[in-house]
């Protein structure tokens, strides 16, 4: 009996012990990680429009990374500028006449947050102007409207803010308030930036100069200058909306000043494709002049056809500046 009672006591003991042991959970994790230390702006390593920050990594096992402020003006409330795993980060893209004060904490696998430390107050540097815009590029046109199209590499300091277009009628355009055209504000989503000057006249040269400011207002060197002229439309000359005897006709327009060659079109109708093309190059003198060669596709009578003469005011022949109206001929 007293054996039995024994077993029986040992029994209910140790389903006391499961049931506790059961029944107990794991404490929740409370215990912050430790503020980290040797937080600092590393000046040296601070350029243009740039704020180095440094700190000494925490060596806790459940560190899960670092939470960091910034500050713009003492008066202005703390910004979240994201988190890290590094024990350095550089923020860039700064205002140069602003305190900038920055706070961070170190946080753990468990949510726990440390102590904030601070850095600052830090003006940015400002030592170096930005580079002098490059990939220039100038194009003339009347078409179905008048402009004059400038295109350009995006500079990519961080520290960049804004473009200053020069422009004068002559090429003596010195870089001062009564040159100043427009402003093109930076756009940080493009590479290349495209800007139309629909304020121009037939027959007028344009000359332009573009500078780079960041901001900080240091300017960059002038660009290269760079011009061209909005052509008028040529006037057809020869065949003249006339029936013609040969397949190998003469064509003739009135010379455009300016035009450093020309295109000229043949179609079998308005709306279709180019039979014939060829790049005319503006004479010495007179009227330029082609004659339809037996390299080409060949005319056949009796059909009409039609053409036209575009003008190029740049070397590279690439953008056609203004084009004729389109005169049509019959073969007979």
């Amino acid at each position: 009996m007293k054996r039995v009672l024994f077993f029986s006591l040992m029994s209910l003991a140790s389903w006391l012990v499961l049931l506790s042991c059961d029944s107990d959970t794991t404490a929740p994790d409370t215990t912050p990680p430790a503020a980290p230390s040797g937080f600092s702006i590393m000046a040296n390593a601070s350029t243009d429009g740039e704020v180095s920050l440094t700190w000494e990594a925490n060596t806790e096992r459940d560190l899960a990374g670092y939470k960091l402020y910034r500050q713009a003006g003492a008066d202005a409330e703390y910004q979240s500028l994201g988190t890290t795993t590094s024990n350095s980060y550089l923020d860039t893209g700064l205002d140069y006449d602003t305190n900038y004060y920055y706070k961070l904490k170190a946080y753990d696998q468990s949510g726990n947050e440390s102590d904030s430390v601070v850095a600052g107050p830090r003006k940015p540097y400002n030592l170096d102007p930005p580079s002098k815009p490059t990939g220039l590029k100038i194009n003339a046109y009347n078409l179905t409207s008048l402009k004059i199209r400038l295109q350009w590499n995006a500079n990519n300091e961080s520290d960049f803010a804004y473009y200053k277009i020069f422009r004068a009628i002559s090429d003596n355009l010195p870089i001062e308030s009564s040159t100043l055209y427009d402003s093109i504000p930076n756009d940080p989503t493009t590479a290349f930036y495209t800007y139309n000057d629909t304020g121009v006249d037939v027959s007028v040269t344009y000359y332009y100069r573009l500078l780079a400011y960041d901001k900080g207002n240091l300017k960059s060197n002038s660009s290269d200058m760079i011009n061209d002229t909005p052509l008028p439309f040529p006037t057809l000359v020869a065949p003249a909306d006339e029936g013609i005897t040969t397949t190998h006709p003469d064509f003739e327009w009135q010379r455009v000043s300016g035009a450093k060659a020309y295109q000229i079109i043949v179609r079998p109708n308005l709306e279709g494709s180019n039979i014939w093309e060829e790049i005319v190059s503006q004479p010495s003198s007179g009227n330029p002049q082609i004659t339809y060669p037996t390299s080409a596709t060949g005319l056949t009578l009796p059909n009409t056809y039609y053409w036209k003469v575009g003008t190029f005011s740049q070397d590279d022949q690439n953008d056609v500046n203004s084009y004729s109206s389109t005169w049509s001929f019959t073969v007979h």
